[in-house]
């Protein structure tokens, strides 16, 4: 017979049981990324304020102060925004106020970026900048909300992310750079000599040719150059930075500036010296090609030095510049395909003397760089 209450069974102690569910064991190290390159982790729980403290001091959220929803109803508006610039960590909240959290980092001028996966998540995911629903767990209210679907519930799968996002962007940058960089000199090239009365050096076949090069540089060179080592060690760039900055165009202009300016000089010296027309127009155009392919180094980041210019770079940029230079050499050496090229074909002094001039072409773009990089520091 059964007792008519629970009281009346004779319980006897055997144990207790705890259960747990603890972090991920990449979430410290991810949320410690996020600090270096300054972003900011906001915890939002309906948890137990205790159990939120936990949570956050194991995974490394700062978590000296915490508020709870109870406490956010007390709040006035002005006194929510200091609230939000100070504290990381929100327990006991309620749906509505992780609406109202969000739309008061918003007002912040806080880029927001919002993770959930439940129903009660889906107005705050909406309304974030940047809703990301969980796809395993998550349900489909807040898939539906999300702008972006995680395949795995992984908070590192974000930061990850964010790694690739800023490594887009930063190649994206730098190409457009190089490209800017190097058009200049076709641009330049064709119309000096035609305005003090030199022999034409580029013609439609050689500007064919310069695109040859520039095209696989910007499409695969820059496409395949991997996480640069201090991209999760900068802060967030602002929401309204142009692609292509001051700096990043003025960085350009100088380098395309001096290509142009060094090779026109060097062809009209050479003529002067007389040097026939041919031979000196092929000494320039190897001066010119060996300076834009070396460009390379120096476009693939902004802050790298000169021990860093050849540190990581992927096996198709080195294999598109030699290919570069062996095209270079065929259309300066090769009899018949010069004279396509209206070239003389070079002595062995005369081509090496060319090549190195646009090599050392690479210590005038580092020395513009550096200026660049130390008032955009200051």
């Amino acid at each position: 017979d059964w007792p008519l209450s629970p009281h009346g069974f004779a319980f006897e102690w055997l144990g207790l049981i705890a259960l747990a569910d603890p972090l991920r064991d990449e979430v410290p190290a991810a949320i410690a990324q996020c600090q270096h390159a300054g972003i900011r982790v906001v915890m939002i729980t309906g948890d137990h304020p205790r159990t939120a403290t936990a949570i956050a001091r194991e995974a490394g959220i700062p978590a000296a102060r915490v508020l709870t929803g109870a406490d956010l109803d007390t709040l006035s508006a002005s006194a929510l925004a200091s609230v939000v610039r100070d504290v990381q960590v929100f327990a006991r909240v309620k749906p509505q106020q992780k609406l109202v959290l969000v739309e008061a980092l918003k007002q912040q001028g806080e880029v927001v970026a919002m993770t959930g996966d439940g129903v009660n998540d889906a107005p705050a995911l909406k309304a974030a900048h940047i809703g990301v629903a969980m796809g395993q767990r998550g349900t489909d209210v807040a898939r539906e909300a999300g702008a972006l679907v995680l395949l795995r519930d992984d908070f590192d799968s974000i930061v990850q992310a964010i790694r690739m996002g800023r490594r887009t962007f930063a190649n994206m940058r730098q190409a457009m750079i190089y490209t800017l960089a190097v058009h200049m000199p076709v641009v330049g090239l064709s119309i000096l000599p035609v305005v003090f009365g030199l022999p034409l050096l580029l013609t439609p076949l050689h500007i064919a040719f310069l695109e040859l090069v520039i095209d696989p540089a910007c499409s695969i060179v820059f496409e395949a150059e991997r996480n640069d080592a201090t991209l999760m060690q900068q802060p967030p760039r602002r929401a309204d930075e142009p692609l292509l900055a001051l700096r990043d165009a003025m960085q350009a202009i100088s380098y395309g500036v001096l290509t142009t300016g060094v090779t026109f000089v060097a062809y009209a010296v050479w003529l002067y010296q007389g040097e026939a027309t041919h031979a000196a127009a092929a000494m320039a155009f190897v001066l010119m090609v060996v300076a834009n392919t070396l460009l390379i180094l120096p476009s693939r980041s902004r802050e790298r030095e000169w021990h860093t210019l050849w540190q990581g770079i992927p096996r198709v940029s080195v294999l598109v510049m030699l290919a570069t230079l062996a095209g270079l050499w065929l259309v300066t050496q090769v009899a018949p395909v010069a004279a396509a090229f209206r070239f003389s074909p070079l002595a062995a002094a005369e081509w090496v003397f060319s090549a190195s001039l646009g090599l050392a072409m690479l210590v005038l773009f580092q020395l513009v760089k550096r200026p660049l990089n130390t008032n955009n520091a200051r």
